[in-house]
């Protein structure tokens, strides 16, 4: 559904335990979007595997330009990916610890 709102700029859904599956389904939406400029998904255990599939949709989507999935739990597995999303990824904040 969020790649159909064409007015959504920011989305904030920090503290939602959406865990992987869910980072999965926000970030295949994300790959359609073009208005989404910050997502905020901090705290929501989305860990390694969330952030492999952010890594993945960003190859395709250059709009978004602040991501911050602090207190994920990706560990050394998901800093990799990280680092991947800012290698192809230059103009995005991105917000990250393991």
């Amino acid at each position: 559904m969020i790649y159909l709102i064409k007015t959504l700029s920011d989305l904030e859904l920090y503290d939602n335990d959406i865990g992987p599956q869910g980072a999965e389904h926000i970030a295949i939406a994300l790959q359609q979007n073009k208005t989404l400029i910050s997502i905020d998904l901090s705290s929501n255990h989305i860990g390694p595997q969330g952030v492999q599939h952010f890594a993945k949709a960003l190859r395709q989507n250059q709009t978004l330009r602040t991501l911050d999935i602090i207190h994920n739990q990706i560990l050394d597995e998901g800093k990799r990916y990280a680092k991947d999303i800012r290698k192809h990824n230059s103009h995005l904040k991105l917000r990250f610890n393991y």
